[in-house]
């Protein structure tokens, strides 16, 4: 794979997280935690792990075509899609709602 094939595949890559942690901030901004924890197909835990691994291959490309910065946006994203998970899961409305503001003042660029 050449380097700016490389460098599409994390484009393509980062643009599904952000669309993932988009659609997380929506529904969070939509829905008390007691709804969202009722969405299980996949649960927002599921969603968050499948990210991780999205995560990493965009770490691992990223470090092949020297751009360590779009890996750490996309970990930034991860982790904040990681920790809403865990506050949905938890039932913890109050830690959601301060991680939707901290999400949702990001640029999602």
């Amino acid at each position: 794979m050449t380097v700016d094939e490389r460098q599409e595949v994390i484009q393509r890559l980062y643009e599904r997280v952000l669309a993932a942690a988009n659609e997380l901030l929506h529904r969070a901004k939509s829905f008390k935690v007691e709804f969202l924890q009722t969405i299980d197909n996949p649960t927002y835990e599921e969603l968050s792990e499948i990210m991780n691994k999205v995560c990493k291959v965009i770490m691992a490309l990223c470090d092949d075509v020297d751009d360590p910065l779009t890996g750490i946006k996309a970990s930034e994203y991860c982790l904040l899609v990681h920790k809403m998970a865990m506050a949905i899961k938890e039932g913890k409305q109050d830690e959601l709602d301060q991680l939707v503001l901290q999400l949702d003042g990001r640029s999602f660029l």
